[in-house]
This record gives structure tokens, C-alpha cells and sequence, in this order.
């Protein structure tokens, strides 16, 4: 949020045409603009400030290390709620997640931003496009970083709720809607979805909850641009199918838990490595191979939606948002696309744009081998999306490995194959999509390959050859 100009351009009706290009590639795949979430660390440090237009901020000391580094203060200017409006696409509603800050146990602060924030989005002041839309807010981020225990939480959270519920008219129709806790999940016992609710969270106005907001990182604290300590991991761990799995196994008691108490539950931010990710991985080609895999099992095992965080210049990031970053992928001339956005557009697509659809891991006993089914409303399979996570670096020998796949089942069936294609596990260039790629300074999908195909093939009998670090899907 300490940058949020820079994502959505310096003011009102000036919007960073290159964000919001590559935002629309990812909506056309699903038939909706991404929900854009705003808020995480510099929530908390939010400060409503009337006389500023827009935004300004206390940022901290700039190195070589760290060239841009997260700010100590936000101020909130009059116009800064309002930059959502940036996003507006067309017809299509563009909805978005609001963070307001609860760390400074300043409720009247709170309030200030929930009326700012209520008048920006009230549609009778004609402030935003009308198809930009306030889903959700979240009083405060992460609060197990700065609560010395969930009572105490639940305390000071309970008097921002109260303060600010007739101001944002939760519970009302056509209102936001109100979303927490908004966990860090560095003390998963502690502050457990069961230890919470159980204390009292979802207590008096807690009844206005009706979203649960659960954060994850692969692994923490391992950002190299921190100024931290870290450790460089193994090229295949990130994308390791095993790991992924164990990780996310933790959530299985939320995601009951959730279930019992009637509410949707979602990871409201979640990336690579923490501390804004490790170069010579988070900004490879195995970001891609993870962001599917991790992507498509987190839907799989209930969890509503995934956020992914971005700040400038980070290292996981989807893309950059402006010139001027040097992030190892050599494009420091012009806003960029990273290779994880190749793996986001994957799976939008495996997703579709066609009607509702749901998603069940397909059982696949080899350790790098996974497989997702994408089911319509009629309980047909319309999609299958295979991962293979075997590592290929540029510095190995031998010939690339491929993995001979039978699709047992599929009958007469000859599905439509587009690939995502890797050059290495450790690349940061050359990643293609279905034989094209965004890597035009426009950000739109260009193919360098015979239009006739589209970077399509048809299978001619029932295996598919995937080589390692790729990833295909097949269309019925």
C-alpha cells in the first residue's frame, strides 16, 4: 500500500496503462478483473492526512540491497482511496480489498479511514466508475506479529468494529462486507483458527464476519533484499510437489473450522519465500511451475481465492510496475512481466471463463508428476492440467528429461494441448505460453510462431510427453 500510486497511477483518471494492461490478460481468462487487495504491512502504518492530495510516505534508507524499501508512514490524502477507480474495466466489475490500520490502537484514527473509505466507494457521490466495487475490508494486518495473544487481539479489535460498523454499514445490503483475521501464522497453535474463535472472535459485531482472510509464505524469513540473514535454497524446492502439500496441509483444520461457523475462507496473501522473495528462484522459471501447482492445490482443498503479495521491486512479483528495477530478468528499461505471471496466466486459463467450474487433484504416484481436473456444472471434465516439477538447470548434462504420461480414460477423446515451455528450472527469460509470451512493453500476448496454430497441437492417441519444469493442459 506504500506504493499504491505507482500500481494505479499518480491520480485519478491517470492509470499505469502497463498494470492495468497485464490485469486485463489475466481477467480475459476467467471473465472478471483479479480482485486487487490493498493494505498488508503499511496498512498499519496508515495515517489519514487531509491536505495531502494523494499520498505521501516516510520510506526507510535506501541501499543496494534494499532499493526499495517499505515505508515507516503512510499518509492518506483525499484522493487515495479513490486510485481504485484506475482499475475500472469497461463492463466488467473490478472489486477490490481495503486494509485499515488497527496496530496504532488509535480507534478514531480507524474511523478516520473507514469514512474516507465509505465516502470514496458511496455510489451517490460519484466519486468511482460504478463498476468499481468495495467487497471487503480488514481492520488490521497480521496482528500475531504485534498482539502479545489472540485475547488481546480480540480486545482492541472488537472496539474497531464496533466504532466503525454503522460507518461502513456492514451487514447492510449492497455494503462491504467484512473480512479477518488477517493471521501471519507464525504461532499456528496459539493463533489458531480454533484458538480465536474460541476466545470470542466471531463474538457480538464478529457476527459481521463473513469471510476468513489466512496468510502463507513457503518459507520465512528467507528474503534476500532485507538487509536479513538468509539462506539461498535448493534449485526444486520451491516447486517440490511433496513440500508444497506438507505446507499446505496446516490449513486443513481452518478450512473446517471455517466450514462449521458458516464463513468462506480464503489466503489473503500468500508468495514464494517471505521478506519479498530470493533472487535466483522466486524470479525463475520454478516460480511459474510452483504458482500452478500451488495455485490449483490450494482451490483444490477449499481454499475460496489466492492473493498474491507485490510490492516494487520484489523479487516474487507477478510483474513491475515501473522502470528502473533491476530484478536479475534484464529488463530494468521498462515495466516487465516476471516469469510467475506466466504460471498465473495458466492457471486463469485452466480455470476458464465459460461458467462455474470446479477443481479436484488427480491421484498421480510419481514425485514430480501432478494433474488437476477442471469439472463443468454437468460434472464433465473439461480441462486437466499436468505439472511435471522435475528439475532442469542450465548447467546440466544430458538431455532434457520427459515424462511419458497415459491418460487412462480418455476413450477416443484427442484433447487440444497448449504447454507452458521453459528453457531451465532456473531461467528468467525465454518462458513461453501456447507459443507466445508477454513480454511486449504494450504487455499484451504476442506469438512469434505460426498463427495458423496458435501454439496448439492435438494429441494423435492417448500419452502426452511432458518434458521437466513444464507444464500443460489439456483441452476436452
Amino acid at each position: 500500500m506504500d506504493r499504491w500510486d505507482t500500481w494505479a497511477g499518480p491520480e485519478v483518471g491517470k492509470p499505469n496503462v502497463y498494470v492495468k494492461q497485464m490485469l486485463r490478460n489475466l481477467g480475459d481468462k476467467v471473465g472478471s478483473p483479479p480482485c486487487i487487495r490493498v493494505g498488508a504491512n503499511s496498512q498499519d502504518h496508515g495515517i489519514i492526512k487531509p491536505d495531502v492530495p494523494v499520498i505521501d510516505a516516510d520510506f526507510g534508507p535506501i541501499s543496494d540491497l534494499v532499493p526499495f524499501p517499505e515505508a515507516k508512514t503512510v499518509y492518506i490524502g483525499r484522493d487515495f482511496y479513490a486510485l481504485s477507480g484506475n482499475f475500472a474495466q469497461g463492463t466488467k466489475l473490478q472489486i477490490s480489498i481495503w486494509g485499515i490500520n488497527l496496530k496504532s490502537n488509535d480507534i478514531e484514527e480507524t474511523a478516520r479511514q473507514a469514512s474516507l473509505l465509505a465516502e470514496t466507494f458511496e455510489p451517490a457521490l460519484n466519486r468511482l466508475d460504478s463498476k468499481v466495487e468495495l467487497e471487503y475490508v480488514q481492520i488490521g494486518n497480521e496482528p500475531d506479529f504485534f498482539y502479545p495473544n489472540p485475547r488481546a487481539f480480540i480486545e482492541q479489535w472488537h472496539l474497531a468494529a464496533t466504532r466503525i460498523k454503522d460507518i461502513l454499514r456492514f451487514g447492510q445490503p449492497g455494503a462491504p462486507k467484512l473480512q479477518a483475521p488477517s493471521l501471519a501464522g507464525i504461532k499456528p497453535c496459539e493463533w489458531s483458527l480454533d484458538a480465536i474463535f474460541d476466545q470470542g472472535l466471531l463474538e457480538d459485531d464478529g457476527s459481521l464476519i463473513s469471510d476468513i482472510s489466512v496468510h502463507h509464505y513457503f518459507a520465512s524469513p528467507r528474503g534476500a533484499r532485507t538487509g536479513r540473514p538468509t539462506s539461498q535454497p535448493n534449485k526444486g524446492d520451491l516447486m517440490n510437489k511433496l513440500t508444497i502439500r506438507l505446507l499446505m496441509s496446516r490449513f486443513h483444520r481452518d478450512i473446517a473450522r471455517a466450514a462449521e461457523e458458516g464463513l468462506t475462507i480464503m489466503l489473503g496473501e500468500t508468495n514464494t519465500y517471505g521478506l519479498h522473495g530470493v533472487p535466483g528462484v522466486s524470479n525463475t522459471a520454478e516460480a511459474a511451475i510452483w504458482m500452478v501447482d500451488y495455485a490449483l492445490h490450494c482451490a483444490s482443498i477449499g481454499l475460496r481465492r489466492t492473493h498474491f503479495h507485490h510490492g516494487v521491486g520484489f523479487d516474487y512479483n507477478l510483474i513491475q510496475p515501473i522502470s528502473g528495477i533491476d530484478d536479475g530478468t534484464g529488463k530494468a528499461d521498462r515495466p516487465h512481466v516476471l516469469p510467475s505471471y506466466y504460471g498465473a496466466i495458466v492457471v486463469n486459463e485452466a480455470i476458464g471463463s465459460t461458467g462455474p467450474t470446479s477443481i479436484s487433484e488427480v491421484y498421480c504416484n510419481r514425485p514430480t508428476l501432478s494433474a488437476y481436473a477442471i469439472w463443468n456444472d454437468q460434472d464433465e471434465m473439461v480441462r486437466l492440467v499436468v505439472i511435471n516439477s522435475a528439475v532442469y538447470l542450465k548447467d546440466s548434462a544430458g538431455t532434457r528429461p520427459h515424462e511419458p504420461i497415459h491418460l487412462a480414460g480418455i476413450g477416443e477423446r484427442r484433447p487440444v494441448v497448449k504447454r507452458l515451455s521453459t528453457p531451465f528450472t532456473d531461467a528468467s527469460t525465454g518462458i513461453t505460453w501456447a507459443g507466445g509470451h508477454y513480454e511486449d512493453p504494450s504487455g499484451e500476448f504476442t506469438i512469434d510462431i505460426d498463427s495458423r496454430d496458435q501454439g496448439q497441437e492435438t494429441l494423435t492417441d492417448d500419452w502426452l510427453s511432458l518434458p521437466a519444469s513444464e507444464v500443460a493442459i489439456l483441452y476436452f
